[in-house]
């Protein structure tokens, strides 16, 4: 696959974006379609691990995610809890 057309308000903006930061459009589109591929990898292998440990009996607990969640942005920050057999 070598070829990827854009709708007009993509070229415009793709160009528009060149212009600013004084890059060219194809390394900016090489750049963009780096990172998403890059950001759904990680979220399909993050759906496999998950669906693996669930499969297998490992759960985090409402308690601790309710908890985890509380202690965000606080000095007190608790480490992400960990998946393990709740049965």
């Amino acid at each position: 696959m070598g070829v990827v057309r854009l709708r007009p308000e993509e070229e415009a903006a793709l160009a528009d974006l060149a212009k600013a930061t004084g890059r060219s459009e194809e390394e900016l589109a090489h750049e963009a379609l780096a990172d998403y591929l890059a950001t759904q990898k990680w979220h399909a292998d993050a759906i496999r691990k998950g669906m693996a440990e669930a499969e297998a009996g490992l759960f985090v607990s409402d308690e601790e995610i309710q908890a985890w969640v509380e202690s965000l942005g606080t000095k007190d920050k608790l480490p992400l809890p960990r998946a393990r057999r709740t049965t």
